[in-house]
């Protein structure tokens, strides 16, 4: 499950703590951002038992992969998903059809009057998106302009299909304003731009804000394996490798488990590691990997277990990788 939240007067250009945040993507001031159901961010490392201490019990049948391969080429780009959360660097707005900001009303280097919320990343085929004001005088901000919302659907920078168009006038902005909202296109593996232009009485653009949303095709293809299958009882440490070949983001921790196969039985390894308890995010095509020591095992069979969400909303997955010392 995911949901919307406001990230009230973050700064532009000012990382958030992945506690507060829980999201594979960033804005700036008050901007909606898809989130992780909230439980998994409360602990990020599901092998600690009712008391904080290592597993208890083995997880039994685990997989190495989820997924059968991607069979079709995302339609997001990532180099261009973090052109737009690096805060529409100039070289973005070049490629674009949209004025750039001028900070006449929406923050941006020092200036502006409106805080806003411009709904971003990834989302679902057919749910809703929105543009949020927010003013900050107690007695409401005037703007008395009109405001054009577009929904534009992307071929890279270049605008595809006009989906939206609406103009809206606006004449005041209290605390918390929701100006528009509208329903995505019940399409999947599809990106979009949705923007907000503040027009002048003869209709020229004041002031833009945009946000890129992704639309993908809700599957997951993920897989766990170690740098090699056979270590020798002299290696001190392996490499642990979690591959997210999309098309969806995913989001994991430092936290891993260890088995050893005992009488043909995957039995829990006591582990005296503290993890930090941190996000991290994964986005498509991308891998994380961790150092596992390994100088203290003996000869046998072992398997690491390591655990992963998705921002589609199916929890907790958790894969394992074998391998042998000999």
């Amino acid at each position: 499950m995911v949901e919307p939240i406001l990230l009230d007067e973050q700064k532009e250009g000012e990382s958030l703590d992945f506690s507060t945040k829980r999201s594979v993507f960033g804005m700036v001031i008050s901007v909606v951002v898809l989130t992780f159901s909230t439980g998994c961010g409360d602990n990020l490392n599901p092998f600690l038992n009712g008391s904080g201490g290592t597993q208890q019990e083995a997880y039994g049948d685990l997989s190495s992969r989820i997924g059968d391969g991607l069979d079709h080429e995302p339609v997001v780009q990532e180099e261009l998903m973090s052109d737009f959360l690096e805060f529409y660097p100039e070289d973005v707005w070049q490629e674009l059809e949209y004025e750039q900001p001028t900070g006449k009303w929406f923050f941006a280097d020092g200036g502006g009057i409106l805080g806003y919320g411009l709904t971003v990343g990834e989302q679902k085929a057919s749910s809703s998106f929105e543009v949020v004001f927010i003013g900050h005088k107690q007695d409401g901000e005037p703007i008395e302009r009109d405001v054009r919302i577009q929904l534009t659907e992307r071929d890279g920078y270049n605008r595809h299909e006009v989906v939206k168009e609406e103009t809206v006038y606006v004449e005041k902005v209290d605390n918390n304003e929701t100006i528009y909202t509208g329903e995505l296109p019940n399409k999947e593996n599809v990106a979009y731009l949705l923007s907000a232009e503040i027009l002048s009485d003869e209709g020229e653009v004041e002031d833009t804000r945009i946000s890129y949303i992704y639309v993908p095709i809700p599957e997951m293809n993920v897989s766990l394996e170690m740098d090699q299958r056979i270590y020798s009882t002299s290696d001190n440490s392996a490499i642990l490798q979690l591959h997210n070949e999309g098309p969806i983001q995913l989001l994991t921790g430092k936290s891993y488990a260890i088995e050893k196969k005992e009488d043909g039985e995957w039995q829990p390894l006591p582990l005296e590691i503290a993890f930090n308890d941190i996000g991290i995010e994964m986005p498509i095509g991308s891998q994380h990997r961790d150092v596992v020591d390994i100088s203290e095992f003996h000869a046998g069979e072992y398997r690491v277990l390591k655990s992963f969400y998705s921002s589609n909303g199916d929890g907790e997955q958790i894969l394992a990788a074998e391998f042998t010392i000999e």
